[in-house]
Parts: structure tokens; sequence; C-alpha cells
């Protein structure tokens, strides 16, 4: 046990480890800027709820149409090229992002955000290229800490716009903007490091790209439970700022302190996941975890105000994270090496799917049917996602606890 330790450490600081978390770091930064400002800044822009999930839309379609592609790609040529033309595509999208206030031009914006989005496919599989299999659960409880803190630093940016606006003559907008800008430096910093990471690693190639009945019907299953997962989760989740802005007139200070607590909380539960997965499994863990945030996600609709929405929105995200990187190193462990970038890009694609799905429909529902008809349907979607984990991944996860 204490050898395994000590061969967890070494890995750990290693330069492509290091250089890999400090690129996650950079995301985390960046992904917690752009989750308070987005949305407010679309808004000062003039958009409603369902040109917001038409745009959002874009984004997700974007990476599931390349991810498998993409995929197939990493595995056949290197990981390093496909983490270049991912940087690539994401500068076109930042330059469109940043000077054009156009539906059309930022829809773009968005779909070559996606597209790029696609390249991400090859991050698991390459920072699981960093550890042994016994050391996954610990490796990934680690990179999900670091990008929570920093997606929690990033969050309190959202008090910088009311202070520019108050004290400095800025209006939203261009507050706004200025986030926006200082989000975009951010993930350029990042791509920078996950090519520099990806270098002097050996590239597992395949000589063929077909697929074998195993692996098919394992990825399959993790895809089925992760576009599930995710069309309940975006469709309400992914528009949280439009909503708490609307029912409770909620500012980017306001949303930048709940993101704050919600990712140290998420954080603290990716420290702990490994433990309570060792200590009661980790099928048991992440079906309880999932079933919890499922009735939390509904009990959010009965709230009578935004304190009593933080509340619940902070502990269902602590026991929603407990999963999170359960499921990713499961699924990393099930796949033999030479096919993991191209397992990680079905599942991506379903993901992407699912939240396209769920953006767009979710914002449908706000504007026609009421504010809180996602929730309804997010958290029934969230339920059939707890019962279909068990049935299509249950037996595998057992075997693994064993």
């Amino acid at each position: 046990m204490k050898s395994g330790s000590n061969q967890f450490r070494q890995n750990r600081f290693s330069r492509n480890a290091r250089l890999f978390q400090a690129g996650t770091f950079m995301t985390g930064l960046g992904d917690g800027v752009i989750l308070v400002i987005a949305q407010l800044y679309l808004i000062s822009l003039g958009f409603d709820s369902s040109e917001l999930g038409a745009i959002f839309m874009l984004k997700f379609t974007g990476t599931a149409l390349i991810s498998i592609p993409a995929g197939f790609l990493a595995d056949r040529y290197g990981k390093t090229k496909i983490l270049i033309s991912s940087f690539i595509l994401f500068s076109f999208s930042a330059l469109i992002l940043l000077f054009y206030r156009g539906l059309e031009l930022l829809g773009l914006s968005f779909l070559l955000f996606g597209l790029s989005d696609a390249g991400t496919v090859v991050l698991n599989p390459l920072y699981s290229s960093f550890f042994e299999s016994g050391e996954m659960d610990k490796a990934f409880g680690l990179l999900g800490f670091l990008n929570i803190i920093a997606i929690s630093i990033g969050s309190l940016f959202g008090f910088i716009p009311p202070t520019l606006v108050q004290n400095f003559g800025f209006t939203r907008e261009a507050s706004y903007w200025l986030l926006i800008l200082i989000a975009m430096i951010f993930y350029f910093t990042r791509m920078s490091l996950y090519v520099l990471s990806s270098i002097k690693i050996p590239q597992e190639k395949r000589p063929s790209q077909k697929l074998g009945l195993r692996t098919k019907t394992l990825i399959t299953k993790f895809s089925l439970f992760a576009m599930l997962r995710e069309a309940g989760y975006a469709a309400f989740f992914s528009l949280f700022p439009f909503y708490a802005n609307t029912r409770f007139g909620v500012d980017s200070d306001g949303l930048g302190s709940l993101f704050f607590l919600s990712w140290i909380f998420s954080a603290l539960s990716n420290v702990i996941a490994a433990r309570v997965s060792n200590s009661f499994g980790a099928l048991k863990t992440t079906i309880f975890s999932l079933a919890l945030s499922a009735f939390l996600y509904f009990m959010i609709s009965l709230a009578p105000n935004f304190i009593w929405v933080s509340l619940i929105f902070l502990l269902r995200v602590s026991l929603a994270n407990l999963s999170s990187p359960l499921v990713s190193s499961l699924f990393m462990r099930l796949l033999p090496p030479e096919e993991k970038s191209t397992g990680n890009s079905f599942n991506l694609m379903a993901v992407m799917v699912g939240s396209a799905i769920g953006t767009w429909f979710g914002g449908r529902l706000m504007r026609e049917v009421s504010l809180n008809s996602p929730i309804y349907i997010g958290s029934v979607l969230y339920f059939l996602c707890t019962v279909s984990f068990y049935f299509l991944i249950g037996g595998r996860g057992e075997k693994i606890d064993k």
C-alpha cells in the first residue's frame, strides 16, 4: 500500500502531470468566469431564454459532430495533433465572441467553440497515461479538486462587473465583455499547457479503426448513461444564471458567490469520493449520490427565494460530485489503453448530444411554459439516469468493487 502511494506521488509530480494539472487549473479559472458572466453578457445584448438555448445548443452540437472523428484520429495519429487543431479552432471562436454582437455570428462563435471542445476527448486518456490503473481514483479525484478550486476562484470574478459599473462608469455590457476577455486569456493559456503536457508521451496508435464487440458494448452503455444524465442536467442548470436573474433579479456578484461556494463544496466531494468509494463501493456511492441529487433537483422548484435555492443547490452539487470522478475512473479502467481516446470520444458525443437537447428544450420551456418547468423534466430524467446506471453498468461496477 505504501509503495502504491509513493508511485502515485511520483506520477502526480512528474513534468507532464504538472503541466496537465496546471492546464486544468487555467481551464477552471476560465470556466468559473464564463459560468457567471456568459449568460448575463448575452442577456445584456438583448437575447431571451430561447435564443440563449439555441446559442448554447450550437456549442454542444459542434462538439458532438466531431468528437468521434477526433477520438479515432487521436488514437491513430496522436493526441498532440488533436490538441493543436483544437487550439486553432478556439482562436477563431474567441475572436468572433469578443468583437461581434449579432445572433448569427455569436452562434458561429459557439459552434466553433464546440468544435474546439471536441479535442478534449484526448484529455482523460492523456491524464490516465500518467498513472497506474490502481491509482486512477486518486488521480482523477486530485484533478477534479484542482479544477473545482480554480472554478471557485474564477467565480469570484463576478464581483468585478458591479464594481466597474458603480465606481468606474462602465456599462453592464462593457463590464461583462471585459470578463469575457479575461476568460479567453485563461483558455489560451490552458491550451498551451495541455499541448506541452502531451509532448514526449508514447502514443498508442491503432492499426485498425474497428472496435471489438466487447468494447463497443461497454462504450454504448456508458454513452447512453452520459446522454441521459446530461440531458437532465442541462434542461435547467445550463440556464441557471438566466433563471436566477429573471426570477430573483440576481446579478453577477450573487451568482459568483453561489458558484464559489458550490465549487468549494464540489472540491470537498471530489477529495472524499475515493475514500467513500473504498468504504461503500463505487457502485453504491454513485447510485446513492445520483438518486438523492434527483430529489434535491426537484426541490429547487419549491424554494421561495434565492437563499433557499442556494442552499438546495449547494447540497445537490455536493452529492452529485461524489459520483463524477468515480464514473470517469471506472470508464477509463474498463477500456483497453489503445481505445481510450476513441471510447472517450463516443462518451463525449453522448454528453454533448444530451446537453444540446436539454439546453434547447429547457430554453423553450422557460419561455413558453414557465421558469420552473425545466426543473420538473430535468429531475425526472436524472432519476431515470440513476436507474439506467444500475442496469447498464452496475454489473461491471460490482466486479471492480470486488
